[in-house]
């Protein structure tokens, strides 16, 4: 960075330019022209040149100071040949420089002029401004009027050699290209964060880095001026608006202290205003306003700063963000605090300080960049928690939810059982008593009674399913094969014309079924069994169910009549176990034709998960 001033060189009233002279600073004599009346040609008499005062630092300070200021240096040129060397000034904070030279072999001529409003191409990529400067043997005398209307003004200026501004210049463009990389990535990825986040940091934040690049845009090149008033005179004080609303936002000081989220706001609003009522008076040359206005903005960025380093220090221990914020912020802020003791003319204009600031800038988004990226992982992390805590309480409110509703049928459970089926057990015996009593003796009402008994055991063992289908069970396929083979054997073990042979194992992988799923796949195994019993006429009939792979197979096949499966699709209860099968998603299948028996095949899929060793 030293490289890149020349802060350490020996500053000289009057400069000596030997065959290997390579730079020197220039402590000028100056002259304060508060009525603005002075002449190049007037201060040629010996009454003028006798009021010029010597600076007391090459690093010039002005503060406010709207009068015109004239500077005198002189150069020796010790060579017997006319030389070309570069004048620098450090700076653009000025509204005219205007460069005069006088040698022993003529008048005073004017060698330039800069200022506000110089765009030309040779100042692309310079900090600042220069002049060429053609050096006579002997005594070359030079001198410069400027002034500033508004605003702070402060100049340092350097002699160098040709060859040393060029390396200069190479060496401050290469540093002012990192800065506008690593500005440009920090935008880059705010954009990004907050097209992910939607987080109003962002914004804040991308307002902090545009205002930035403003300033050194205008600073550094001549070619991007998009408003030189506004670039020179407001992007500074947008700077610690959106600083100062992004330190608020970063620490969310809201809930540390109100008392001092309420001056952030305050102070963020304000310098917002500031700027604009700054960017409308300078277009209106109110440079006696502005001087009290600059001032005391200066004054409020100072009582923000050192507000902010304290409550900072507080949080230091406890907060991440706090100590992100002393390593990212505490360089770029005491050269701010320099550069407002400077802009009121406390202090000298070192040169330093601009590189101080870009570094500062530099180290500021990264520290800020790479904190986003943590804190984000961290507030992801927040966020899967979250997530997950939502997730187990949504379980545990579905599991409630499911325990009240096994409660209600349970309680259904238990009223059909001691209730409705205790009246048609009732019923049914009563049936069977009258049957014995009556039957003989009322033969027209046997058969009645007989068929209320068999109703009455049907509608029993009906409502025995129903209890089974809605109770929990620890183990639900087997239990379902239990009840499945319990009932094909009450079915065919009276039959003696019928060869049922059941393939149902009692040692079936464990497997959790749905309870709709459960009814609905015993129900279709019923009405199947029923349908053989009714309509197949069969003498064998085959009845299996496996778990293959990822599917329940249930088959159930006879040798009995068969049935055309065109003129029968809406008998035998088919439509009512196809319509089952779909609502549980299986699929359902009858293969039939006349005289070559039934075949039914009935398949679940089954998830893994739900499969148990």
């Amino acid at each position: 960075m030293l490289l890149l001033t020349p802060a350490l060189l020996q500053a000289q009233a009057d400069i000596d330019v030997t065959r290997g002279f390579i730079s020197e600073l220039v402590t000028p004599l100056l002259l304060r022209d508060a009525g603005h009346v002075l002449t190049i040609d007037s201060l040629q008499s010996e009454l003028h040149e006798a009021e010029f005062q010597r600076a007391g630092s090459p690093y010039m300070t002005f503060g406010f100071d709207q009068a015109r200021l004239w500077i005198h240096f002189t150069v020796e040129n010790h060579q017997a040949i006319t030389r070309t060397y570069i004048l620098r000034l450090n700076r653009k904070s000025f509204n005219e420089f205007i460069l005069y030279q006088k040698t022993n072999m003529g008048p005073v001529m004017k060698i330039g002029e800069v200022g506000l409003s110089s765009d030309e191409d040779r100042f692309f990529l310079v900090n600042g401004y220069f002049f060429g400067l053609t050096l006579e043997p002997g005594k070359n005398e030079f001198w410069a009027r400027m002034s500033n209307e508004i605003g702070s003004m402060h100049l340092g200026l350097s002699v160098h050699s040709q060859e040393n501004y060029a390396v200069f210049s190479r060496q401050t463009s290469l540093v002012y290209g990192v800065f506008i990389g690593f500005m440009l990535l920090s935008l880059f990825i705010s954009l990004v964060m907050f097209y992910y986040y939607r987080d109003a940091l962002y914004p804040i934040y991308i307002a902090f880095i545009v205002t930035i690049l403003l300033r050194e845009a205008y600073f550094n090149t001549a070619d991007f001026d998009i408003s030189p008033v506004f670039q020179r005179h407001c992007t500074t004080i947008l700077i610690a608006a959106t600083y100062a609303a992004l330190y608020r936002r970063f620490l969310q000081v809201w809930q540390y202290s109100r008392r001092f989220n309420f001056f952030l706001k305050c102070y963020s609003w304000a310098a917002l205003a500031t700027a604009i009522s700054v960017w409308v008076l300078a277009e209106q040359n109110q440079g006696l306003i502005l001087k009290y206005v600059f001032l005391a903005s200066n004054v409020l960025n100072l009582v923000f700063m050192t507000l902010a380093f304290f409550f900072t220090l507080r949080l230091f221990r406890t907060l991440y963000a706090a100590r992100v914020l002393v390593i990212g912020s505490l360089p770029l802020a005491a050269a701010f605090t320099v550069i407002s003791l400077r802009n009121m003319g406390l202090i000298p204009s070192y040169p330093f300080l601009q590189f101080v600031v870009e570094a500062g800038f530099i180290l500021e988004v990264l520290m800020f960049s790479i904190a986003f990226i943590r804190w984000y992982r961290y507030v992801q992390e927040d966020r899967d928690l979250l997530r997950l805590k939502i997730s187990v309480e949504q379980r545990e409110k579905q599991l409630a939810i499911q325990s009240a509703e096994q409660r209600v049928k349970d309680r259904i459970a238990r009223d059909l059982h001691d209730d409705v089926a205790a009246s048609m057990s009732g019923i049914r015996i009563l049936s069977q008593v009258a049957y014995r009593q009556f039957g003989e003796k009322v033969p027209e009402a046997a058969a009645l009674l007989l068929q209320i008994t068999r109703s009455a055991q049907a509608t029993v063992d009906s409502i025995g399913d129903i209890i089974w289908a809605i109770k929990p069970h620890p183990d639900y396929l087997n239990d379902m094969a239990d009840r499945m083979r319990e009932y094909a054997t009450k079915m065919f073990d009276a039959l003696e014309e019928m060869d049922c042979r059941l393939d149902i194992p009692r040692t079936l992988p464990a497997l959790e079924l749905e309870v709709e799923a459960r009814r609905n796949v015993y129900l279709i195994f019923k009405e199947a069994v029923n349908n053989v019993l009714k309509h197949s006429q069969s003498t064998r009939i085959d009845i299996s169910m496996h778990l293959e792979a990822t599917q329940l197979v249930l088959r159930i096949d006879d040798n009995g009549v068969g049935f055309d499966t065109f003129t029968v699709k809406h008998g035998h209860g088919l439509d009512n176990m196809a319509r089952r099968a779909q609502d549980i998603g299986g699929d359902f299948q009858a293969i039939s034709k006349p005289g070559a028996g039934t075949h039914i095949l009935f398949t679940l899929p089954v998830k893994k998960e739900k499969t148990h060793p």
